[in-house]
C-alpha cells in the first residue's frame, strides 16, 4: 500500500483510494485498449507507474504488458457562475447541467 500527501491511498495494485472513494485505474484511464493494471508507485503529485496489458491494433499480433506513467489531472471551471474559481463551491453538483449553472463533462480525448 503506498499513500502520498494529497491524501491518496494506492491499494492492491489496481485501486486508488480518493475523498473517501475507491477508484478502479482501469475506469480512471480515458484511452481505450489498456486493461490489467499493475500500479507500483504512486508521488506525491498523484502519478502512479507501474504496467497494463495494451490491447493489440487491428491486424496486429497479441496482447502485450507495456510500462505505464499515469498522469493526474483535475479540470476546475465556475460552475456556480459567481465569477471565481473556487474548487470546493464549484465542486458541488458539477456534473449536473441546470439553467442557473454549468456543468463539467469528460470527453474522450
Amino acid at each position: 500500500m503506498h499513500a502520498n500527501c494529497r491524501g491518496e491511498i494506492l491499494r492492491n495494485h489496481s485501486t486508488l483510494w480518493r475523498n473517501g472513494i475507491d477508484h478502479e485505474i482501469e475506469k480512471l484511464v480515458l484511452s481505450p485498449g489498456w486493461s490489467d493494471f499493475h500500479i507500483t508507485q504512486l508521488n506525491d503529485s498523484g502519478m502512479m507507474a507501474g504496467f497494463a496489458t495494451k490491447a493489440p491494433e487491428e491486424g496486429e499480433g497479441s496482447e502485450e504488458m507495456q510500462v505505464v506513467l499515469l498522469l493526474p489531472f483535475d479540470i476546475v471551471a465556475d460552475t456556480n457562475r459567481d465569477g471565481e474559481v473556487n474548487p470546493v463551491t464549484d465542486a458541488t453538483g458539477k456534473d449536473e447541467w441546470s439553467n442557473w449553472r454549468g456543468a463539467i463533462y469528460s470527453v474522450n480525448f
